[in-house]
């Protein structure tokens, strides 16, 4: 089997019955290049979930393409970043998988803070809640207030689901008539 590999009938793209591995990852940069932050539109706060890294549903490109024009302080990568499930059966992981990662990272580096919830397809991650790896941090649950024009919300990021409701005696997202 170390034959085929060597020989690089390994990965994505062999027989299938051959065990597969990830792509070649010998390099210090993306392969789709990254353009510069300057010219990004900024934000307080980036929520990402159900990217399903993994899955041949995963829409990587479109992605990339958010990350390379957007940037945040803060990051939160909510629930099915990764889809643990669908890799136990079948692995699935193309070089766009690694860009997507490799962009995430390098943010951290950047110094956004990148907040990782796991959810249900990437439970396997559960068990680094409260560590940080490469300057992403793994939390349970994190709770955040979020300021706008029509007042403060609380939003609540669970394994499962983002919710946000408007915290008593700030100015709710109703509109009013003033008759």
């Amino acid at each position: 089997m170390l034959g085929a590999y060597l020989e690089g009938n390994v990965g994505n793209w062999g027989d299938a019955s051959i065990v597969t591995a990830f792509p070649p990852f010998d390099h210090d940069e993306p392969v789709i290049p990254e353009p510069s932050p300057e010219g990004r539109r900024r934000y307080r706060t980036i929520w990402i979930s159900d990217i399903h890294l993994g899955t041949r549903g995963c829409n990587a490109g479109m992605l990339i393409d958010f990350l390379d024009s957007t940037d945040s302080e803060t990051m939160y990568l909510v629930g099915d970043i990764i889809d643990g499930w669908r890799l136990k059966k079948r692995f699935y992981w193309p070089a766009a998988h690694n860009e997507v990662i490799w962009r995430i990272l390098k943010r951290a580096r950047r110094g956004t803070r990148i907040v990782y919830v796991p959810g249900n397809h990437d439970e396997m991650f559960r068990q680094f809640s409260g560590l940080n790896f490469g300057g992403v941090e793994f939390a349970a649950r994190r709770f955040t207030r979020l300021p706008t024009d029509a007042g403060c919300w609380c939003c609540t990021a669970t394994s499962s689901t983002v919710s946000c409701s408007p915290i008593a005696g700030s100015r709710s997202s109703v509109t009013r008539s003033t008759r």
